[in-house]
This record gives C-alpha cells, sequence and structure tokens, in this order.
C-alpha cells in the first residue's frame, strides 16, 4: 500500500553482510521512513560464511529479499534479477531508485532504464548509486573487472547522481570516467534503445509467427504479462498460454515437476503438428 503524497524511495543492495554499507543502507531507510519518506529496501543473498546484518533492520523497514540479487556473476539469477527488480518497480513506481554496491548498482540501474522508458509521463525515477569503494579496479579478478567497467561507463550515463563516500574515491571514479569516449557511448546507447524499440507488440509477432508457441510465466512474479499481452496470446491459435498460480520467481526452480510436464506436452504437441505438415 502506498501513502498518498510521501516520496517512494526503493533502495537496492547486493547483500546486508557486515559492512559499512549495509550499515548506510539499513539507517537511511529508517531515517528516511522516520521523515515521511515511503521507503523499501531490497537485498540479496549473502555469500558464503558471510556475516548477516539484517538485524539492524528496524521494525518500521520495509525490507524484501531477493534469492536471485548475489554477488558472484551469474547470467541466470542475474536475469532473473532484473525482472524481479522491473516487476518490484512497476508495483511501487518509485520516484527515487537509489543502489548500493556493484552487483545490485548494476542489475537495478539497468531495471531502472527500462523502467524509465516504459513508465508513463511524469512517473520517471531519479537514479541514485552509492560507490562504498572504488570496485572498478583491486576488487574483482581483471577479466570481472573489465566486465563491470564497461557496464559502469555505459549506466553512469543514466544515473541522476553518483555518490562517492570520499574525496579521493571521487577522483579516482573521474579520472575513469574520462576516458570514455562520447561518441562509442551515444552509439552504443542508441542501438540499445533501437533493440528495445524493435516491435511494438511482442506477443503479436509471436502470434503472427504461426508456430506452436508455450508461454508459462507465474500468476505473481515471474515473467508478468500485460492486459494487452494476455488478450493477444489467448486469442492466438497456436499459442498456450500457461499461468503458474502464486508466486514464484525463478519458475524452472520452483515448478521443476511442472515445467517438466509441460514440456513433454509441448514436445507431443510439435511432434504431432510435424506429423500432420508432412502428411
Amino acid at each position: 500500500m502506498q501513502t498518498a503524497g510521501a516520496i517512494r524511495v526503493l533502495r537496492v543492495i547486493t547483500r546486508l553482510n557486515i559492512g559499512g554499507p549495509s550499515i548506510q543502507a539499513i539507517a537511511l531507510s529508517d531515517r528516511l521512513s522516520a521523515r515521511g519518506f515511503e521507503t523499501r529496501l531490497v537485498h540479496g543473498q549473502l555469500g558464503a560464511g558471510e556475516g548477516d546484518m539484517r538485524y539492524l533492520l528496524a521494525p518500521g523497514v520495509r525490507a524484501q529479499y531477493l534469492a536471485s540479487l548475489r554477488r558472484p556473476v551469474a547470467p541466470l539469477h542475474d536475469l532473473v534479477a532484473f525482472a524481479r527488480l522491473l516487476d518490484i518497480m512497476r508495483d511501487f513506481r518509485p520516484h527515487i531508485v537509489h543502489t548500493h554496491m556493484a552487483k545490485a548498482g548494476t542489475i537495478a540501474r539497468a531495471a531502472a532504464a527500462f523502467f524509465n522508458r516504459t513508465a508513463g509521463r511524469g512517473e520517471r525515477a531519479r537514479v541514485v548509486h552509492t560507490y562504498h569503494g572504488h570496485v572498478l579496479e583491486g576488487y574483482f579478478g581483471s577479466r570481472t573487472a573489465k566486465i563491470f567497467t564497461g557496464a559502469e561507463r555505459q549506466l553512469a550515463k543514466l544515473t541522476d547522481a553518483i555518490v562517492a563516500i570520499s574525496p579521493q574515491i571521487r577522483n579516482e571514479l573521474l579520472a575513469d570516467f574520462r576516458k570514455n569516449d562520447p561518441r562509442i557511448m551515444r552509439r552504443g546507447l542508441r542501438a540499445y534503445l533501437t533493440y528495445l524499440d524493435r516491435y511494438d507488440s511482442p506477443a503479436a509477432r509471436l502470434c503472427d509467427a504461426g508456430v506452436p508457441a508455450w508461454v508459462v510465466h507465474a500468476e505473481k512474479g515471474d515473467g508478468g504479462l500485460t492486459s494487452e499481452e494476455r488478450s493477444t496470446l489467448k486469442a492466438c491459435p497456436r499459442t498456450t498460454l500457461v499461468t503458474i498460480p502464486g508466486t514464484s520467481y525463478f519458475i524452472p526452480n520452483e515448478e521443476s515437476e511442472r515445467v517438466a510436464g509441460l514440456l513433454v506436452d509441448a514436445l507431443d504437441q510439435a511432434v504431432d503438428h510435424t506429423d500432420r505438415r508432412g502428411r
């Protein structure tokens, strides 16, 4: 439930492990709530052996655990975290998205950029990211650091405010960002936005393809559909729309038996379709 007139702040942190970032994210959420802001704190999974600072969460802090958000680079989990954060943004309609730590900063800012592209006029969220350290070098391995550096240089263009916790970190970050070539950045961003706008209606395009297709999504959580998409898919003669009851954020794992059964049904339908075409 949203508080009328309150400024809504969605705060996303990779995990609430022992350290300054967790303390700051929890304290900000608590103290902003006391000042009339409506805040929601989303946090991810702790690493093996890491201490847990969730005990600092005050009763009034609205916190939400997101198991797919985790520190290591894991494409499947990262994609699930992106989709889930986008669902949260569409539900919460934040005025501000404030991210902490590198992984949350990457996925949540990407989700915020997509949210802002699809939000109605006047509903754009302002994006803030806090650097608690200079993670672009000396923190991850060289290969991972290159991935994050490239992502940071892209996401910085989509961020309204960047917060550094010390003048030294600020100067190091500015020196890194000055290496950007604006022409390359603009080309990359334009190409990405063009990619997002390729089709007015992916559901209609799927239907027009004329091949059997199964669309499986959860009633809440994973793979949400708009009312228009749902109507289009239901009306499509070659598309089977399956809605998993309840809430699920990782359907292949959480509903593995049901998904296995649906795969068998889909394969049977595909074989039957092929046989009929061959006759």
